[in-house]
């Protein structure tokens, strides 16, 4: 009480309009609850959504392509992850090696297998990524290694961490 004028009892209480710069502080701060307020009751919408969908149809999952775009040159090829038989490191070269022909790309061959479908392929090597689908026959080759023999002929000599990811996804 001690804010208030004396004589304030017989004389009342003097409403005066905001000064222009109170006014403006005050249409700022109630500008930002408003924004505030409002992202967070959309934030808690997206989030019911992402519940509700994730019950319906189970959690989302990464969109899988079905293709991988190689850079061969100056030009792109698009490729069918199942027209790969293997991919192989060579130099500074990363080789996509198809059944009919062969692409050479600056990537490296960890780029590429980020972009592989870790279902399809797998890390036969440090420097061959090979198709499952692709092996025709494996042999052992001594040492906890194994020869792959592909569909194109080719055979890749895998280490012992390829054997043994080869074995753990046998049947």
């Amino acid at each position: 009480m001690r804010d208030l004028p004396s004589g304030w009892v017989q004389n009342g209480f003097i409403v005066r309009p905001f000064v222009p710069i109170a006014l403006i502080w005050q249409l700022f701060q109630g500008l930002l609850l408003y924004t505030v307020v409002a992202m967070a009751s959309l934030a808690a919408e997206l989030a019911t959504r992402v519940r509700v969908q994730e019950a319906l149809f189970g959690k989302s999952e990464r969109v899988t392509a079905t293709n991988l775009i190689v850079k061969e040159g100056s030009e792109h090829s698009s490729v069918g992850f199942d027209e790969i038989i293997r991919v192989s490191g060579a130099d500074e070269y990363i080789e996509v090696v198809l059944a009919e022909r062969s692409i050479l790309t600056t990537s490296s061959l960890a780029q590429i297998e980020a972009r592989l479908p870790e279902n399809l392929f797998f890390r036969a090597h440090r420097s061959h990524i090979v198709r499952f689908g692709a092996i025709v026959r494996s042999e052992p080759a001594g040492n906890g290694r194994t020869t792959l023999h592909l569909m194109n002929g080719n055979a890749v000599i895998t280490s012992r961490s390829g054997t043994r990811l080869l074995r753990e996804s046998a049947i």
